[in-house]
């Protein structure tokens, strides 16, 4: 695999990149405004605290707040790098640049990574053509959230298992636990390829005699997930007592998506998963099961591509990375339809691909290959007009994915960035101070246009908004058109109610100021 291969599929990336990212003048939804939001509160020297709370799964009892008790953090570091750089900036421009940077890799890594598997040059070239890509990936590609260092560790990953980490020194086997460390950083679900790891270096050479000693690759593999993991494990346990960050599991207790707002969080639990009923229970992971598979297909085969993935994977399901890496797969689809099937088809499975999806891009082009070599053998095709074709078609199709994708997506994605900062200057004109805790519909949006400290709206009625409102001090309500279906009367006719002023509807939101002189509860 030539250099000038490599740097060529970077270049065009990187031109790919910045397109894309010129149509995105805001991070475009909530995970990515958090990771700003957390790299702007890391580059200006606040620490892993937040004046935010965008869910109440862990029982806050008010501002500040440790960060980072959902998602991990490195997409925030990440981001911090990126304004502490470039401190000239404006934030979000700042904050992207190493996401933009790290998205450019991604297609020359996958090129690399089928020319290990392969050793064909043309096929490897192909794989990274296909990168360029990335259909569903392409608008969060550039943004502030874990799709794109996800992917490249991802490839890095798999690289690091196609080099047979059992004949290979010992820092090869280090840099898996490493890699496993920052995927665990950077995505909860991350802690599957510690095993995938670890089963890669005591199972998946080829020779299983040629390592008298699998322990020593079990111990650095284990050594270098913890060099990155244990200090944030030692934060988590400082901070909540425990090594992981108590907000993830209360999700198992879901029994649909708007209970990830509830509050208080206490009533998610195991009796009232069970009272939701097994029928319901059943039919949401059924349901979630078939609508990740369904979206395998389009997200992470293209739809298109799927066949020929299939095919590849069939045709090297003797190389151990390729079955470690459907392992994988097969772990992460069961736990985003079974353990947590409503956040799994709202992102959560999709998130999780981008770990695999430089793989797929090389199973794709293999599989394409292996086409050609059939019908060069049974039809009597000429293999290099073939390839031309065939390769030429399939990229077409995929461009034509992503710019139907792209376009559609990106189409309203600084909206809610565009209102939050007019309604912003509305609270302003207000005299609203800025220590005023505002309870809003995405905090961390809110708080990246305003100097206010914010709280997320409750899954609930009127009388739990009311409650959170009073446990955490919150002193304005901003009801916007994409409110809580249970506060559907409140925004149709909005008015003064107990505890509850309204002040006035600004930029399409209803606002209220917030004064509660009685006890409320839930």
């Amino acid at each position: 695999m030539s250099k000038h291969s490599l740097l060529l599929l970077f270049a065009i990336s990187l031109v790919i990149v910045l397109i894309a990212a010129s149509f995105q003048s805001s991070p475009g939804y909530m995970d990515a405004d958090y990771h700003t939001y957390m790299g702007r509160q890391l580059a200006t020297g606040q620490g892993f605290t937040e004046q935010i709370l965008w869910n109440y799964l862990d029982d806050p009892s008010g501002l500040p707040h440790p960060s980072h008790t959902y998602w991990p953090p490195l997409p925030s570091v990440l981001a911090a790098t990126g304004i502490r750089l470039f401190p000239s900036l404006e934030t979000f421009t700042a904050a992207r640049l190493p996401f933009m940077l790290l998205a450019a890799l991604v297609a020359p890594l996958s090129a690399l990574l089928a020319f290990q598997l392969t050793a064909e040059p043309k096929t490897a070239v192909f794989a990274g053509a296909l990168a360029l890509l990335p259909a569903y990936y392409l608008p969060y590609i550039s943004t502030t959230d874990s799709f794109t260092p996800s992917m490249v560790l991802g490839a890095l990953l798999f690289l690091c298992m196609l080099k047979d980490p059992k004949k290979a020194n010992w820092s090869r086997t280090l840099a898996l636990g490493l890699i496993a460390g920052l995927l665990h950083l950077s995505r909860a679900e991350g802690i599957i390829w510690l095993l995938v790891a670890l089963l890669a270096v005591n199972f998946g050479s080829s020779d299983a005699h040629s390592h008298s000693a699998p322990w020593k690759s079990f111990a650095l593999v284990v050594g270098g997930y913890v060099l990155v993991m244990g200090p944030w494990f030692l934060r988590n346990y400082l901070s909540f007592g425990s090594l992981l960050a108590p907000g993830t599991w209360r999700a198992l207790w879901l029994t649909s998506y708007d209970e990830l707002f509830s509050f208080p969080a206490s009533q998610l639990g195991l009796q009232h998963w069970l009272n939701s009923g097994w029928g319901s229970i059943m039919l949401a992971r059924i349901s979630a099961l078939g609508r990740n598979l369904l979206g395998a297909l389009a997200v992470q085969g293209h739809v298109f591509l799927a066949p020929l993935v299939i095919a590849a994977t069939l045709a090297y399901r003797k190389v151990a990375t390729v079955r470690l890496a459907v392992l994988a797969w097969l772990i992460l689809l069961i736990a985003m339809s079974w353990a947590f099937p409503y956040v799994g088809v709202r992102g959560g499975f999709f998130h999780a691909s981008a770990t695999l999806q430089p793989l797929v891009w090389v199973l794709a082009a293999i599989g394409l290959q292996r086409f050609i070599d059939w019908g060069a053998r049974r039809r009597g095709w000429q293999p290099v007009l073939a390839r031309q074709v065939f390769q030429s078609a399939a990229l077409l199709f995929g461009m034509l994915l992503s710019i139907f994708v792209f376009t559609r997506r990106v189409i309203n994605w600084d909206q809610e960035a565009e209102q939050y900062v007019e309604l912003s200057a509305s609270l302003d004109s207000l005299n609203i101070p800025a220590t005023a805790i505002i309870m809003v519909n995405n905090p961390p949006g809110f708080a990246l246009t305003s100097a206010h400290p914010a709280i997320v709206i409750p899954n609930g009625g009127l009388a739990i908004t009311q409650a959170a409102a009073k446990f955490l001090n919150a002193d304005y309500l901003v009801l916007e058109s994409n409110y809580p279906a249970d506060l559907t009367a409140v925004y149709n006719s909005p008015s003064d109610t107990p505890g509850m002023r309204y002040l006035g509807t600004f930029e399409g939101a209803h606002l209220f100021a917030l004064d509660f002189s009685s006890e409320i509860s839930p």
